[in-house]
């Protein structure tokens, strides 16, 4: 999960994120337009990290909120 820092995602940068992140086949995703949160879920860690390069890529500013289950219990 990603928060997004302003500007959000225009209507045709969220469709063109959507079809690459459906492209991808996760379990899960919401990627909407002039939305501060964007979710991709069920992805391995290698294809969830070229996913958040092609976002740095693209120029989007965001902060990761949450990453792979695994991690998040390592640091609980």
């Amino acid at each position: 999960m990603l928060q997004l820092f302003k500007p959000y995602l225009t209507p045709m940068e969220a469709d063109e994120i959507r079809a690459e992140v459906a492209a991808l086949n996760p379990r899960v995703h919401l990627v909407l337009a002039d939305w501060p949160w964007l979710e991709v879920r069920g992805l391995t860690e290698k294809r969830a990290a070229a996913l958040v390069q092609s976002f740095e890529r693209r120029g989007m500013r965001f902060h990761v909120i949450s990453e792979t289950k695994k991690k998040a219990r390592a640091a609980a």
